[in-house]
């Protein structure tokens, strides 16, 4: 008795593989220009400056120690919630109190203006 194939395998099949339909009707270039104005969107709604994280985690463990000037808890709890952006001003406070060493540790500098 002849062996039976089983009915997939025995359908001819041109070798072509199959064209699957599409399940985002969005083309290449439309994508582009939403990823543009996303992204052009951000930048207008705030400055994209990165918190440092070293000086974040320094900051982080003067706020705990509690060794920072009253000035700067005083800017960091109450004058960032008074600003358009309070993460943003947070950031700007963390990366211009603290200045890096050439040996990598951070030096806090509280006599200049802080750039916000």
């Amino acid at each position: 008795m002849p062996a039976m194939k089983r009915p997939a395998a025995s359908e001819a099949t041109s070798g072509a593989p199959t064209k699957k339909p599409a399940a985002n009707k969005l083309t290449i270039n439309a994508m582009v220009d939403d990823i543009k104005t996303a992204a052009s969107s951000k930048d207008d709604e705030e400055e994209n400056q990165l918190r440092d994280k070293g000086k974040a985690e320094k900051f982080g463990k003067l706020m705990k120690a509690g060794a920072l000037p009253l000035a700067v808890v005083h800017m960091w709890q109450i004058e960032s919630k008074k600003a358009q952006s309070q993460r943003q001003f947070q950031t700007n406070l963390i990366n211009g109190l603290f200045n890096k060493q050439t040996d990598g540790s951070y030096k806090m500098n509280t006599e200049s203006q802080w750039p916000f």
